[in-house]
C-alpha cells in the first residue's frame, strides 16, 4: 500500500475551527469508492482533470460517476446576465448544491487574476461546508491564491502547483503532469477524508 506525505490544512469539520496538521502519511485507500467533483476553468485544466480522473479510478478505485462543473459554460452557470449581488448568491447556492453529490473536490485553474479569485472562492464554499478539496494553481498565482484563501478564513491553503503558462502546453504534456501530480493530490484529499472521519467519531462518541 502506497503511503504519501500530507501537507497541513484547516479542517472545516472541527466546530472550534482548530488547526489540524499531519506530519505522518496519508492513505489513498480511503478514496476507494469515492466520487470526485471537478470545478473546471480553461480547456487545458479540463484535460488535466480528465487524466486525473482516469488515474484515480485505476489506482485508487474512485467511482466512474464523476461530477463536472464547467464555469465557462452558460448551461452550468445560472447567474449569467444577473446583477453582481444576485450572481454571488446564486453561485454560492449552486456550489453548495453540487457539493452534496461529491465526496472530494478539485478546483481550478488558478492561472490568471480573475480565475484565481473565482477558483479559490468556489473552493472556499465547498471546503467550509466540509468537502475535502483543494485548489490547483500555476506557479505565477501561488501567492494570490494564498492571499485570497486567507481573506476567506482558510490558511494554509490545500493547493497543488502546476507550471505557468499552462494553457499553451501540449495536451500530452498536460496529461503527464496530471499523472505526476496525482499522488500529491491523493495525499491531500485522503488526509482530509481521514481527518473528517476521526472528527466525526470524536463528536459522536463512537
Amino acid at each position: 500500500m502506497q503511503k504519501l506525505e500530507l501537507v497541513g490544512f484547516r479542517s472545516p469539520a472541527l466546530a472550534a475551527d482548530l488547526d489540524v496538521k499531519f506530519s505522518g502519511s496519508a492513505d489513498p485507500e480511503v478514496l476507494r469508492g469515492k466520487r470526485i467533483g471537478f470545478r473546471v476553468e480553461w480547456p487545458s485544466f479540463r484535460v488535466f482533470c480528465e487524466e486525473l480522473d482516469r488515474y484515480f479510478s485505476e489506482h485508487y478505485g474512485t467511482t466512474d460517476e464523476t461530477a463536472w462543473w464547467d464555469v465557462t459554460s452558460e448551461d452550468d452557470n445560472p447567474w449569467v446576465g444577473t446583477t453582481a449581488e444576485t450572481a454571488a448568491g446564486l453561485r454560492t447556492e449552486e456550489m453548495a448544491t453540487r457539493m452534496t453529490s461529491c465526496d472530494v473536490g478539485v478546483f481550478g485553474l488558478a492561472a490568471c487574476g480573475s480565475c484565481t479569485e473565482a477558483s479559490v472562492a468556489d473552493f472556499a464554499v465547498a471546503f467550509k461546508r466540509g468537502l475535502p478539496s483543494l485548489v490547483v494553481a500555476t506557479q505565477t498565482f501561488i501567492d494570490l491564491s494564498k492571499i485570497r484563501a486567507m481573506a476567506l478564513g482558510i490558511s494554509p491553503l490545500p493547493m497543488v502547483v502546476v507550471p505557468h503558462p499552462f494553457e499553451t502546453l501540449d495536451r500530452d504534456v498536460i496529461r503527464q503532469i496530471a499523472r505526476d501530480k496525482a499522488p500529491e493530490i491523493a495525499a491531500i484529499l485522503s488526509g482530509q477524508l481521514s481527518a473528517n472521519e476521526r472528527v466525526s467519531l470524536v463528536s459522536t462518541g463512537a
